[in-house]
């Protein structure tokens, strides 16, 4: 079996989702403030609750990976994994809701 790319995804088309491309990190800014504007004042409580991201991964995390990688292939941005880019923007729900916060290492 041959997999062939869309018309519309064309390697030479396409650059990269890692947080220091420019493209990809203003998308996941995008969609945190999405996240934010939509959460309740309760949701917004229980993510201040409970900061580390390992606590949201297989709830929120999920939502975000499940809803929004069309929008990393639609503006041509490819992903190597989307768990990745769920991490970057939870990470980036809790900069905005959180932004004194100071995680205990970069993985938390």
């Amino acid at each position: 079996m041959t997999v062939q790319a869309d018309d519309h995804m064309k390697l030479e088309d396409m650059t990269f989702g890692f947080i220091d491309n420019p493209k990809y990190a203003a998308l996941v800014k995008v969609i945190a403030d999405e996240c934010v504007a939509n959460m309740t004042k309760k949701d917004q409580k229980n993510f201040r609750k409970n900061p580390l991201l390992a606590k949201h991964h297989f709830g929120y995390g999920l939502y975000i990976r499940n809803t929004y990688t069309k929008r990393f292939e639609d503006a041509n941005i490819m992903l190597a994994f989307a768990d990745d880019m769920s991490t970057d923007v939870l990470r980036e729900i809790r900069s905005i809701l959180m932004p004194e916060y100071v995680p205990p290492d970069e993985w938390s």
